[in-house]
């Protein structure tokens, strides 16, 4: 059986107009547990093969393998963890839009969203 250590995330999502990108870098075959998010968004990768696990409480959805150059949908409420299945790690991109207090899209976010490193959290939640 394959022993994956956690990965690490990027401690501030990067902003462009109101599009928010989260790197997530793997280092050799590294893991990022389960989660969900209130909200839909795309996942690029970046370089190696990433493999996401879509979990909708104790049920696996699927398992589908995404070498770099892909682009996937993670499901709003819906489980996913995301792993690297290569032995010189991964990169991948976590893509979404900028949401108000209300989680509403943010057309043009303002300097003090784009310096708190929380704000994705507390407007529609998740990593």
């Amino acid at each position: 059986m394959d022993v994956f250590e956690p990965a690490e995330l990027e401690p501030i999502p990067d902003v462009f107009g109101n599009v928010a990108r989260r790197r997530i870098r793997f280092v050799g075959r590294q893991i990022l547990p389960a989660h969900t998010h209130n909200f839909a968004h795309g996942h690029i990768v970046i370089r190696g093969v990433i493999r996401c696990t879509m979990i909708d409480g104790e049920n696996v959805l699927s398992v589908t393998d995404y070498p770099a150059g892909s682009m996937f949908e993670v499901p709003a409420k819906i489980g996913h963890q995301l792993q690297s299945m290569s032995e010189e790690g991964a990169e991948g991109w976590c893509v979404f839009a900028v949401r108000d207090e209300d989680g509403g899209v943010v057309y043009e976010p303002t300097e003090d969203q784009r310096a708190d490193r929380f704000w994705h959290e507390r407007r529609g939640g998740g990593l």
